[in-house]
């Protein structure tokens, strides 16, 4: 949590300015609890995210939109290189 609040000061935005995000995921439940440590939303909340959808494609705050480092694991390098691409794009 420390890291992130640290990350967004730098940059000058906050969790608010957010428009999608790609959270670890490598283990069950780790985007779930990442939503609330980043400061997306209150720690309790997450449930309540899902339900409404907000997390989804089309949503207030689409999460892991490529499915996640649970997807993507074993070509990491080749992700490495496609999310470098698109972040330049």
């Amino acid at each position: 949590m420390d890291a992130s609040r640290a990350v967004f000061e730098m940059a000058g935005v906050g969790p608010a300015d957010i428009d999608v995000a790609q959270l670890q995921d490598t283990e069950s439940g780790a985007e779930i609890m990442h939503m609330a440590e980043n400061g997306f939303c209150e720690d309790g909340q997450q449930e309540h995210m899902l339900r409404r959808g907000e997390t989804r494609i089309d949503g207030r705050l689409p999460v892991n939109t490529d499915g996640g480092w649970s997807r993507t694991c074993r070509a990491r390098p080749v992700v490495k290189c496609a999310n470098t691409y698109r972040a330049n794009s």
